[in-house]
């Protein structure tokens, strides 16, 4: 089954410290939940480090979901874990969109 939906979060750090803290932390979190999201339709996702801004600690997070179903369920996933999770200071912001085609 293909994706159907995408959300891709960027999210922009105080410093590169703040930055790495967040990649460790992130990438803790889920590997304690990302079968439980794929099992509710999650198809995919990727971290990326945003590199072309000189001096800007920016990451990309690119969810894909197989339907506004799989979204909404793995919405309430993440939001009890982020729930559970200290937070650092952050700038984000959100884009989501259906996906009209795509060059595999």
């Amino acid at each position: 089954m293909t994706p159907k939906l995408v959300s891709t979060n960027i999210v922009e750090y105080q410093s590169k410290a703040h930055m790495e803290l967040s990649i460790y932390r992130t990438e803790n979190a889920l590997r304690e939940t990302i079968e439980k999201m794929k099992a509710n339709g999650l198809h995919r996702l990727t971290v990326s480090q945003i590199w072309n801004k000189a001096s800007s600690f920016k990451l990309s997070f690119n969810w894909e979901y197989l339907d506004e179903k799989a979204f909404i369920k793995c919405q309430e996933i993440l939001n009890q874990k982020l729930a559970e999770t200290d937070r650092l200071p952050v700038k984000m912001s959100t884009h989501r969109g259906v996906i009209l085609f795509d060059f595999n």
